[in-house]
């Protein structure tokens, strides 16, 4: 038979051992080479004793069969029983065996969505980080251009701070040349210094 052990029937086998009579069974050969099993066969002071025949195997076939056959059966009692514990055993192990493999399949494949996520978060913050570096980059060129722009600016204060200066000194040289009592040669040099304060030129920007 080819067909795998299906629950339903593996409890029928079990259910079967279960009612059989108990073991363990033995095999009795008389002198018709005539086999019977027996229920818990043993030796006592008073000669062979047992709880009672299990089955008589019928007569016909050659005595080494028919001793296969007795012990095939008689063995059975505990052979069935042994079978079914040994087959959950190994169940139970497949079982664990698959647990485990399923835990390490979802650990491996978590910690390779891991990765996968990482390495996306890698090139999207190597992104925002090649972004934030060209505004820097931006604003260095802005910040040097209005550093350019306030050096011109003070330049352009200072020289206007000193032409102010020295017209505002021109001026008062001129007024009290010409309101004090002073000679024609004074009032002309104020006059000139005046007039040479007023043309100066605005330096270059």
């Amino acid at each position: 038979m080819n067909a795998r052990l299906s629950p339903e029937r593996e409890a029928e086998i079990a259910a079967r051992a279960e009612a059989a009579t108990p073991g363990p069974w033995g095999t009795h050969r008389d002198l018709d080479a005539v086999y019977t099993i027996q229920a818990r066969p043993r030796t006592t002071r008073d000669g062979m004793e047992n709880d009672g025949d299990i089955a008589t195997l019928a007569v016909g076939r050659l005595d080494a069969e028919g001793y296969a056959n007795a012990r095939f059966a008689a063995h059975a009692r505990e052979d069935v029983p042994a079978l079914l514990a040994e087959l959950a055993a190994v169940r139970a192990e497949r079982d664990r065996y698959r647990a485990a493999w399923q835990s390490a399949s979802f650990r491996a494949e978590a910690r390779g969505e891991g990765i996968l996520r990482i390495t996306r978060d890698r090139e999207t913050y190597q992104g925002w980080l090649e972004q934030e570096q060209a505004v820097t980059q931006q604003l260095r060129v802005r910040i040097a251009e209005l550093e350019a722009a306030n050096a011109e600016a003070v330049g352009v204060s200072e020289s206007l701070y000193r032409r102010l200066s020295d017209g505002m000194l021109a001026g008062s040289a001129l007024y009290a040349a010409l309101t004090m009592p002073t000679t024609p040669e004074q009032r002309q040099a104020a006059l000139d210094k005046f007039k040479a304060v007023a043309h100066r030129e605005e330096p270059a920007r």
